[in-house]
């Protein structure tokens, strides 16, 4: 296919979070996830048998184990997915007998560990694994024990992406016993001695027994009704946390009040006047945006929504273009709202919400209830807060 072709297709591919609703796409991340941790034990075991090319063993892994996320999708109304005919496109196992024999163990055992730490960490399960790979590398179970252990941590650090990496997890919190033979990932019904909390940063375990924290130092982020959240955004200024705290806070509840993917906030430098994007929620964006400056003179929608404290309704079909290159990036096809916050009259910054889940367009109540979030953060920071920006590029009260 070539490099930029496989690009382009992957450009125009659906999104998981758009197309399929949140409980399946749950347990298809669960899927993806437990693949990619497997396809990392297999190159971990492959390392330590010798003799075999460990980057096309990860492949095979990986693309085999994926075979169950497939399976689900063919299930799905209206797909015309075949895994047979799939499965055919897989890379499959290394030539010469003694290789094809050291791949495909590589391949089961990995498969099977990914399937048992996905459910529980439980070392007497695990032990005759270690053993088991031992015998057959010719290494002492306590050195496969390692490598096996550190290969989960890898995994989970370079699959960030899934928000739902549960053996790292248990690992560090030895989850709870289950019956690992048919145990299908899904979400806990009661409340067990852990819980998976899903985030923007990797997912991490929580106790149920939380230590106490400081009073006023944070912002609960569970509320049941818009109300409830325009409520603590209230709070916050009579409590006098930090603008930074607020304005976290808030974007968070555009996302989750206004149901789109991703909220964000460019603050206004006094000196310069340009934008830089600074806070944001939802989808993760590269690291390299996070302070990128934008001339508002440039752009002639920033540079009206700087003049007073207004909100924008952007269409998609009617300003493309309209705006700079980051936001049109980040705005992609669907519609954006825009607020600017003004506190003493002067402009501080201006938040933007993009990619309303499972529309292209944004509805009179989602502009109405977005605007109501946006002015009252504009009021909780005005006047007793101020926004300026820290050595580090973030948002500090004055």
């Amino acid at each position: 296919m070539g490099p930029a072709d496989l690009v382009t297709r992957i450009g125009h591919a659906p999104i998981l979070d758009e197309e399929i609703n949140a409980d399946q796409a749950l347990g298809l991340l669960c899927l993806l996830s437990r693949a990619h941790h497997a396809s990392r034990q297999a190159r971990t075991i492959g390392a330590l048998a010798g003799g075999v090319n460990c980057d096309e063993l990860l492949a095979a892994s990986l693309t085999s184990e994926a075979l169950s996320y497939v399976k689900v999708l063919t299930k799905l109304p209206g797909s015309t997915l075949d895994p047979a005919t799939l499965s055919g496109f897989l890379p499959g196992l290394l030539d010469g007998h003694e290789v094809n024999r050291v791949s495909s163990f590589c391949i089961d055992l990995a498969a099977r560990f990914a399937a048992a730490t996905d459910a529980c960490w439980d070392e007497r399960l695990l032990e005759p694994m270690f053993s088991e790979v031992g015998e057959f590398t010719r290494r002492p179970p306590d050195t496969v024990a390692s490598a096996m252990k550190n290969a989960t941590v890898v995994a989970a650090r370079d699959g960030a992406h899934f928000n739902l990496y549960r053996p790292a997890i248990y690992l560090m919190s030895l989850g709870p016993r289950v019956d690992v033979a048919n145990a299908p990932p899904k979400k806990p019904k009661a409340a067990p001695k852990f819980l998976i909390i899903q985030t923007n940063q990797a997912s991490r375990p929580v106790t149920t027994q939380q230590p106490r924290t400081k009073p006023d130092r944070t912002i609960d982020p569970t509320v049941d009704t818009l109300d409830d959240a325009l409520k603590r955004i209230a709070h916050g200024g009579n409590s006098r946390k930090s603008a930074t705290m607020i304005l976290r806070y808030s974007l968070r509840m555009i996302c989750d009040h206004i149901k789109v993917q991703l909220a964000v906030l460019w603050i206004c430098d006094k000196r310069s006047g340009q934008l830089a994007l600074r806070l944001h929620h939802g989808l993760k964006l590269p690291s390299q945006l996070i302070g990128h400056p934008l001339d508002p003179l440039k752009n002639p929608l920033f540079e009206r929504l700087l003049e007073s404290q207004l909100e924008s309704h952007w269409l998609a079909e009617k300003h493309q273009n309209s705006v700079g290159a980051l936001p049109q990036k980040l705005l992609g096809t669907k519609d954006g709202l825009f607020f600017s916050l003004h506190t003493a009259t002067k402009p501080t910054g201006i938040i933007m919400a993009c990619r309303p889940i499972g529309a292209d367009h944004i509805t009179p109540d989602q502009c109405k209830n977005f605007n109501r979030i946006c002015k009252a953060t504009a009021d909780t920071l005005a006047p007793t807060h101020r926004i300026d920006k820290s050595a580090n590029g973030e948002p500090r009260p004055g």
